[in-house]
């Protein structure tokens, strides 16, 4: 398939990956590609009109992304997360997102702050666009940035383990009826809190935020599924009518 002559030149200037990518991870974050649905090269490339190398190379960065994942005789698929799985990463996120703003208000130095203020300028700027892939990036990057200022490798090292799930988890709990500001909006009082040196506050809303995100990627979830039971469309079909509208944009 000739990708270069199909391609627009606003195309043209993107890495055809990074096309393929957008759209896929699109699909992914708005639910189309429901979590633990299983997806394939050749579906993808007659889709968007890109070679399947491309949506290979598509598929492994959103795997680093922890979106999708490549299994032995399977293929590939969108990373899972059921309604339990949301309440026990909730769980495991709250106790653990408490612990690290309670160890970075305790230490919060004129560089913790700096530190802070520049991760949540970043999630404000991110909210200012209303791009969705941005805002979750801003979104785990501030969350990260906590963790390190805790100054425990420790717990540095547990988060992390978790962290694919969880930028699926934070990409899902964002939609819903939140907005952008919303989401700024919830971590203000964290970063006030730290800033201030409030640990136990700082530790309270951490939890708290953790709980209400916790809650809403399950109501999210079970939607999803009513809405997939409800609907007369196939995954496939929806699959491909969303591949169809990314390739008509792209053109």
């Amino acid at each position: 398939m000739d990708e270069q002559r199909t391609a627009s030149p606003a195309v043209e200037r993107r890495s055809l990956a990074d096309r393929a990518a957008d759209a896929i991870r699109g699909m992914i974050i708005t639910g189309v590609c429901p979590p633990g649905s299983r997806i394939t090269e050749q579906q993808f490339a007659d889709g968007l009109g890109l070679s399947r190398g491309t949506v290979r190379a598509a598929l492994r960065e959103l795997t680093h992304e922890g979106l999708t994942e490549m299994k032995p005789y399977s293929g590939w698929s969108v990373v899972s997360l059921t309604t339990q799985d949301a309440m026990e990463l909730s769980t495991l996120r709250s106790a653990l997102e408490g612990l690290a703003a309670r160890l970075a208000a305790t230490a919060a130095s004129a560089e913790v702050k700096a530190a802070l203020n520049a991760a949540f300028d970043a999630l404000k700027q991110a909210a200012a666009t209303g791009d969705h892939k941005r805002i979750v990036t801003a979104d785990l990057d501030l969350h990260k940035t906590i963790f390190r200022l805790a100054g425990s490798a420790r717990l540095q090292d547990h988060y992390s383990r978790i962290e694919p799930a969880l930028r699926m988890y934070i990409a899902l709990a964002d939609l819903g009826d939140s907005t952008p500001q919303d989401i700024v909006d919830w971590h203000a009082g964290l970063v006030d809190a730290i800033r201030a040196g409030e640990a136990d506050l700082a530790a309270e809303i951490a939890r708290k935020n953790a709980e209400t995100t916790g809650a809403l990627l399950q109501a999210h979830l079970r939607d999803l599924d009513i809405r997939e039971t409800a609907s007369g469309n196939t995954q496939t079909d929806q699959i491909t009518e969303v591949m169809t509208i990314a390739k008509k944009d792209g053109s």
